[in-house]
């Protein structure tokens, strides 16, 4: 599965840190708003227990996408 947005983009070296619990890029998005670093952070954890892997694809000022795979 592939989940993609159009947002601001997240830095290549600050990837991995956005599946990090209370991890926030200090960003603020489009709408005005910067995150509290608890949602990624909790779809890994699942994703992790499912046994698979959950990555991320990003580009500066374009889009974000997150692929991951979840056994049957």
């Amino acid at each position: 599965m592939a989940v993609k947005d159009n947002g601001i983009g997240i830095p290549e070296d600050k990837q991995k840190d956005t599946f990090k619990l209370f991890t926030s890029l200090n960003i603020i998005n489009r709408s005005g708003k910067q995150g509290n670093g608890i949602g990624l952070s909790t779809v890994k954890i699942l994703v992790d227990k499912l046994g698979d892997v959950i990555k991320c694809d990003s580009q500066i000022n374009s889009r974000t996408t997150f692929t991951f795979t979840i056994r049957k």
